[in-house]
């Protein structure tokens, strides 16, 4: 029989896997030529939506809308969350520098923490505590030549975008009894249609080659990644999963300079080795049995987990 450690390492390691999934998301953006953000969102968004409306008929033999009435309401609230993250992201960086929105989603596994102890009160160790500092201090010399003042409009969308991941994974932890993939097909089909509303005055058509790039990185990239994170952030503390997905931000410099030859900055590959250390010594921490108030996770079915 596996130890809790050894069961909460696996389902650390799977938190860790969809960020280095996720990490893949700016070198296909860079390979996308024509395309605006708000067409790259509707079209990423929609193919997310239909690899997981795919991936939960493979699931649920059929009838994805089972795991759809499961999910409930607390499924609808992650959606709207997770639309939030996926559209503020794109506003953000449309309306701000790069570095102001990653240093402030770096303030996620802090947000989660907090939102994790006042709803479902949730306990953060100080060792993770000490590790999401190092993460947070790792983005910040990634990204310190870029911060910039003013640009409000950006400012308040990466907030937004950060309260949207902080929310989904403390959505994730309170209803961690049942399954919620339905609350990322729920996020996708809303921020494809906040997509398409922006869109209107320039239309929908798109060369096929940023099709394609977009198709790979809402169908394959993202269905993989958030299918992880459903999995293990049923398992894992919320602050820890916004944690381990900083991984992306880390890694994501290091894609484009390998496969497109677009040199990082020294201080991009300092802070980027900072947030990898966190996240390399929070994957080997051994941590408390849980003590939150919410409800105890369910013998879910082995076919459906």
């Amino acid at each position: 029989m596996r130890s809790t450690g050894d069961v909460l390492l696996r389902h650390r390691a799977e938190i860790l896997a969809a960020g280095v999934a996720l990490s893949l998301g700016g070198l296909l953006i860079r390979m996308v030529e024509v395309a605006s953000p708000w067409q790259v969102l509707f079209y990423r968004s929609g193919f997310l939506a239909l690899g997981l409306l795919l991936y939960l008929g493979l699931r649920e033999r059929g009838s994805p809308l089972a795991n759809l009435r499961r999910a409930g309401l607390a499924g609808l609230l992650g959606g709207l969350a997770i639309s939030f993250a996926l559209a503020g992201f794109v506003w953000s960086v449309m309306h701000t520098t790069v570095a102001n929105t990653l240093f402030i989603l770096a303030a996620s596994p802090f947000l989660a923490a907090l939102l994790g102890r006042l709803t479902i009160g949730e306990a953060v160790p100080g060792r993770t505590w000490a590790t999401m500092t190092l993460a947070g201090l790792g983005v910040a010399v990634m990204v310190h030549d870029g911060i910039a003042l003013g640009h409000l409009p950006g400012l308040l969308a990466a907030f937004a975008a950060t309260c949207g991941f902080a929310t989904t994974t403390v959505v994730l932890r309170w209803r961690r009894d049942i399954d919620m993939t339905a609350m990322f097909l729920y996020g996708a089909i809303l921020s494809a249609l906040f997509g398409l509303a922006m869109t209107l005055d320039e239309g929908i058509v798109v060369p096929l080659a940023d099709l394609g790039w977009c198709f790979l990185y809402g169908g394959p990239v993202l269905v993989f990644a958030f299918a992880l994170i459903t999995h293990g952030g049923r398992h894992v503390p919320a602050a820890e999963v916004t944690l381990l997905s900083l991984s992306e931000v880390a890694l994501g410099p290091l894609w484009v300079w390998l496969l497109i030859d677009e040199t990082p900055s020294t201080a991009s590959l300092i802070g980027g080795a900072l947030v990898l250390a966190a996240v390399l010594a929070l994957i080997g921490a051994v941590n408390r049995p849980f003590r939150g108030r919410g409800p105890r996770p369910g013998p879910a079915p082995e076919s459906r987990d």
